[in-house]
């Protein structure tokens, strides 16, 4: 294949797995879109090599291209373009050919549109969803209506608005008043969709005086991009006349979330003609896309009847259309190993990637934090809407002035001062810490985490208020899907032996008669899970003395924590103590293989506890961690706050998929948890079996150098 330009060459890596396999592109030109008509005239008359067009797919990326986001989808067009209706393309041919598609397609197709709507996803995904605050701010000829003069919308009225489940709350659902909502879709001046699709300037005029003619009563709402009214870029439809009845949005928002609220919609070429038909929306259309003319839309174009007779269109269902364009027409990258992917893989990535990106929406500011941590928690913090920033001191933010929408941003529980300024400010905080699959060895060695959780209500080691993840858990509606994945997760972790930090190697001999054999994980003893989660026993020592009188003849394995023996932090235990309620104290053992040997887990609020239910066994809590009160373990304080009783899979799916967030060392972009599992497999078996916990004061600081210098490049 030859290159047309020099962005596209520099681009032939992740060209070279869309275009996989390379046939329909052996020697000849690949060319972007229809923008660059001389250099395609070049090429067709002087070089006398046929062209395969590219574009950007219908599920791109989760934010905008000129923003510096890659795409995750791709189509690959030998014979035109799929917005460009003055010629046959691939995607034509393929949606003429649905009437033979296989049922299995069809299914696919279906699941695939279920959750593209569900997740409310775009060919771009960073805008918020719709909401009246943004309603009222996006357009131009409106003022401001107290939120007690709207009304709410009633069941019904929300079950016809929409099959997207955004976590719409409060006045969120108001509307301001029962009259019928039109939406008319703008574009862009110069659109090449607008061009090739057969539609000019007074198209979309028609459009506009169409919509107001049949809709009288209702109100007429125009969509047009946030660059037109700044004025960096015009619309066909700026111009409008100032009536009642007319309000101009140029917020922007979530496609699907504003197609919601309407109850027809009108267009010329626009992509959301076709996403408001997956909504089931009425959609009219005044230009010649390429899902008109199929049968599923109100076709106003004169075109369409000579597309008809020349056999270019014939009636298809709208999954046939679907499944054309976003099964077979588009290819895919798998965002989380970069390598060819489907439909699914994309659709999974974005649907998490909105999450992330509505949860760290804003201006958030970190103080405080040395450069190691920035370097750690930057890739984490890299969504569209988040803007962070780093303040040296609390000091130099009093002198700041914040926006509307600054949040604080602490690490842990947050330092006293910290918390009281955001009490002062009326500034929302969000907790950080490290997830609970991170490393390859040791934080307090500058090991850098592969997960991070980021907590908008508190943080998940904290009892004294709820979690997100203990709204997670006490909430979410686990899917099938997330019973797939958690499974997997289960299976993996346990087969791998991957805990939290991954560390220490060696053997551990148990008495054959040793009977019931019982762990107790240490813990750093002024870790804020113990502050926090554990309101009566705060000393590894008292915890063992605890055990050992419940359980006067059991078996007991005491294991430090690896911070702890590294001597990095506090919770020692001397040897002779420990010897009187433990029957063995293991310190260069990892604590998958202590786990291996033991029946029982006894702990305050250790992540080993978690870890110990994985692999089926059997967890008595002495504090309050996060896994306690949900019928799974042997709760030693109560919990009434946590009512729901769960299986397994769902205490893993909340905890492991929902809440986290995992970013690759390597790439430094954002993977699943499925990923990340499989990273930290190459990692543990790159690294030196058994390698020591214990370091010279020389020796780690050269390695927290090392580790540093990779975190800044």
């Amino acid at each position: 294949m030859f290159f047309s330009s020099f962005g596209l060459w520099r681009q032939q890596k992740s060209l070279h797995v869309f275009l996989h396999p390379a046939k329909q592109v052996e020697g000849k030109f690949l060319l972007w879109g229809k923008k660059h008509a001389k250099r395609e005239y070049w090429i067709r008359s002087f070089l006398k090599k046929p062209i395969v067009y590219l574009e950007d797919g219908f599920l791109r990326s989760p934010g905008l291209g000129v923003a510096g986001w890659p795409p995750f989808s791709m189509v690959a067009d030998d014979l035109g373009i799929y917005y460009d209706t003055t010629r046959p393309s691939r995607l034509e041919a393929l949606v003429l050919a649905a009437d033979q598609m296989p049922s299995e397609t069809l299914a696919d197709a279906e699941q695939a549109a279920e959750v593209i709507v569900a997740h409310g996803l775009s060919k771009y995904n960073h805008a918020p969803d719709f909401s009246w605050d943004l309603f009222q701010a996006g357009h131009s000829n409106a003022e401001c209506v107290p939120e007690s003069a709207y009304g709410k919308l009633n069941e019904a009225d929300i079950k016809r608005d929409t099959r997207v489940k955004p976590e719409y709350d409060g006045n969120k659902y108001l509307r301001p008043s029962e009259k019928e909502t039109v939406l008319v879709i703008d574009q862009t001046y110069g659109d090449m969709a607008v061009k090739f699709g057969g539609a000019d300037e007074q198209t979309f005029v028609q459009m506009f005086q169409t919509a107001l003619a049949e809709n009288p009563d209702a109100e007429i709402w125009v969509k047009t991009h946030p660059d037109v009214l700044s004025g960096k870029k015009r619309g066909y439809l700026t111009d409008l006349p100032q009536t009642e009845n007319v309000r101009l949005l140029a917020a922007d928002v979530n496609p699907l979330s504003l197609l919601a609220q309407a109850d027809k919609v009108y267009c010329v070429t626009s992509q959301m003609g076709f996403e408001a038909l997956l909504l089931g929306k009425p959609v009219a259309v005044f230009g010649l896309p390429w899902y008109a003319g199929w049968g599923v839309t109100n076709d106003r174009h004169a075109g369409v009847k000579t597309l008809r007779q020349q056999g270019r269109r014939a009636p298809r269902s709208l999954m046939q259309l679907f499944a054309a364009a976003y099964l077979q027409y588009s290819r895919y990258i798998n965002p989380n190993t970069g390598g060819a992917g489907t439909v699914f893989d994309v659709i999974g990535y974005l649907a998490a990637e909105r999450r992330r990106n509505e949860k760290l929406r804003g201006n958030l500011y970190c103080v405080g934090m040395s450069l190691w941590k920035r370097a750690v928690m930057k890739p984490f913090f890299n969504v569209p809407a988040c803007r962070l920033h780093f303040v040296p001191s609390l000091k130099k933010l009093r002198e700041m002035p914040l926006p509307a929408d600054a949040r604080l941003l602490v690490w842990g529980y947050g330092r006293h001062e910290l918390l009281d300024f955001a009490a002062e400010r009326g500034l929302p905080v969000l907790h950080m810490e490290d997830g609970f699959i991170r490393s390859v060895g040791l934080g307090s060695n500058l090991v850098p985490p592969l997960s991070l959780v980021c907590d908008d209500m508190g943080i998940y080691f904290s009892a004294e208020k709820p979690s997100r993840l203990e709204h997670i858990l006490q909430n979410q509606l686990f899917t099938d899907q997330d019973f797939q994945t958690a499974s997997s997760l289960q299976t993996a972790l346990t087969e791998a032996g991957i805990s939290k930090y991954n560390v220490g190697g060696g053997t551990l001999t148990i008495p054959p008669d040793a009977g019931r054999v019982l762990l107790v994980p240490g813990q750093v003893e002024d870790d804020a899970s113990i502050r926090h989660g554990s309101p009566e026993i705060r000393k590894n020592l008292d915890l063992l003395k605890k055990v050992r009188e419940l359980n006067p003849d059991a078996y007991i394995i005491y294991k430090p924590h690896p911070d702890v023996v590294s001597g990095n932090r506090v919770g020692h235990i001397p040897p002779e103590e420990a010897a009187r309620y433990a029957d063995q104290t293991v310190t260069e053992c990892d604590i998958t293989t202590c786990l291996q040997h033991a029946h029982e887990v006894h702990t305050l609020t250790s992540l080993s506890g978690f870890e110990a239910l994985l692999r089926g066994k059997t967890v008595h809590c002495y504090g309050l961690p996060f896994y306690a009160g949900w019928g799974l373990t042997h709760d030693h304080l109560p919990i009434p706050r946590r009512t729901r009783k769960l299986a397994l899979w769902q205490l893993v799916a909340g905890t492991l998929v929902y809440y986290p967030d995992y970013v690759c060392p390597e790439t430094r972009r954002s993977v699943d948890a499925q990923t990340a599992v499989n990273i930290l497999r190459r990692q543990k078996a790159q690294r030196q079996h058994g390698a020591p916990l214990k370091k010279s004061f020389a020796a780690k600081q050269w390695g927290k150098l090392k580790q540093l210098r990779v975190l800044m490049k």
